[in-house]
């Protein structure tokens, strides 16, 4: 019996806080509904941006057209930072800095590439827009 009850118990001081959150109807990052997590709902700075149709439809074309380079590119990545992971497990000093070597020339690469498409969806932008981008969003600048 009271057994039981412990667990009655238990169960309720369990249940309870899930209950009243639930009620709250936030999505996945706190906030209301489900939007892009702590950028509250905006997405890549462009909802306080205010940017022309025109401006979206640039861009997004601009990252459809990046989109297979910069898988590639993350695929590459990937492939070193396996390579240099299992190089790591051995006692190969030569191998372990050649693999090494191949991911930071893949992550140059990449990070090249990040500048070159950064560059060419900044040229949609105004003056007036970069400066806010700039002053919102500086580490998204340096492409962290």
């Amino acid at each position: 019996m009271k057994t039981g009850i412990k667990t009655l118990l238990l169960a309720s001081v369990l249940i309870t806080p899930m209950a009243l959150h639930a009620e709250d109807d936030y999505g996945p990052m706190m906030h209301d509904g489900y939007g892009y997590g702590m950028m509250d709902g905006y997405g890549y700075g462009m909802g306080p941006m205010n940017l022309s149709a025109e401006q979206i439809e640039k861009m997004q074309s601009i990252r459809a057209e990046t989109m297979d380079e910069m898988s590639s590119m993350m695929n590459k990545l990937w492939k070193a930072r396996n390579k240099l992971s299992k190089a790591m497990r051995s006692d190969n000093d030569k191998a372990i800095s050649k693999a090494y070597d191949e991911l930071a020339a893949a992550k140059k690469q990449a990070f090249m590439y990040r500048l070159k498409r950064r560059d060419k969806m900044q040229s949609v932008l105004t003056k007036e827009q970069k400066e806010a981008f700039r002053s919102c969003y500086p580490r998204m600048m340096m492409d962290y």
